[in-house]
């Protein structure tokens, strides 16, 4: 006999969330996200009540940790009338909005589009949620893999995540610290000159009408075609007071980062969740899969 502690039942409250391409500045999306506003109002106009947009996040759990504010990322919720008064149920709209949503997301350049059910129980989080915690990275990512994969297989496990999403490219300043040594160059003034040459120093402060208002000094970027050249034509100080050009003493290297990092009691960690399509299983079902 399948248990459910608490069932997804036909919700009044419906999200569409949406991803696009990391770095994606936020007047983008907002702009991308009228597409979508006018897509989820014309599925189900006599069973909506109105829709609210927000743009950068997408967070739908109001009792959990925020993922962070992220100018790519966007949210709308839809507003459905009560049961009683409406012809179509809310997983009626769900389907019809997946399957267009699929098609509007290659069409407008979306990395995800996806509806979310509003979980009106108590807080007990998702159906399905595993932790991997290790402070070996490595070991952390493989195992990690091995449950995504698993998870990806097991039939009537629906709406995969994780907690772990990386970032757009960055470029990696790594020092050789050998060549610093014999050159007189400390990592401190390098990381010092780094932060000038990209975020500026405030050398003063000055008062206007009353308040403090910072005298930021910075490098003019209209120079500059990339962040490469600046780096080329950066000096250092060493500790006699000459000036050293910055790139034959540090090694460049083209990344992808991680723009947050989580933990559990300390140890990094990274969070799978999911649904389950109550129909082919249970959670109960396929956390006991999951512990064996």
């Amino acid at each position: 006999m399948k248990f459910v502690l608490f069932p997804y039942n036909d919700v009044d409250l419906v999200y569409v969330l949406a991803e696009m391409p990391e770095g994606t500045p936020i007047e983008t999306t907002s702009l991308k996200m009228r597409s979508v506003e006018k897509l989820v109002s014309g599925i189900a106009p006599k069973e909506m009540d109105g829709i609210v947009t927000r743009i950068g996040h997408h967070d739908t759990d109001a009792y959990g940790a925020t993922g962070g504010k992220r100018e790519n990322y966007a949210l709308v919720s839809l507003s459905l009338k009560p049961s009683a008064q409406r012809e179509k149920t809310s997983e009626m709209i769900m389907k019809e909005l997946d399957r267009e949503l699929k098609v509007l997301a290659k069409k407008e350049g979306f990395s995800r589009l996806w509806t979310q059910k509003y979980n009106d129980g108590p807080p007990v989080g998702r159906p399905i949620t595993v932790s991997v915690i290790a402070k070996n990275k490595k070991l952390r990512g493989e195992v990690y893999q091995e449950v995504y994969d698993f998870l990806s297989n097991t039939p009537g496990v629906v709406n995969i995540e994780s907690n772990t999403k990386t970032s757009q490219k960055e470029l990696r300043i790594v020092p050789n610290y050998s060549k610093m040594a014999r050159l007189g160059v400390t990592a401190e003034t390098v990381a010092h000159t780094l932060r000038v040459a990209f975020q500026g120093s405030v050398p003063t402060t000055m008062s206007r009408e009353g308040e403090e208002v910072d005298f930021r000094l910075e490098i003019s970027k209209d120079n500059f075609k990339t962040e490469k050249e600046i780096l080329k034509s950066l000096q250092v100080m060493n500790q006699r007071g000459t000036l050293l050009d910055l790139l034959p003493f540090v090694t460049l290297k083209e990344a992808v980062g991680q723009n947050v990092i989580r933990h559990y009691n300390g140890k990094p960690s990274v969070t799978i969740s999911a649904d389950v399509d109550e129909k082919l299983t249970s959670s109960s079902q396929v956390n006991a899969l999951i512990q064996e």
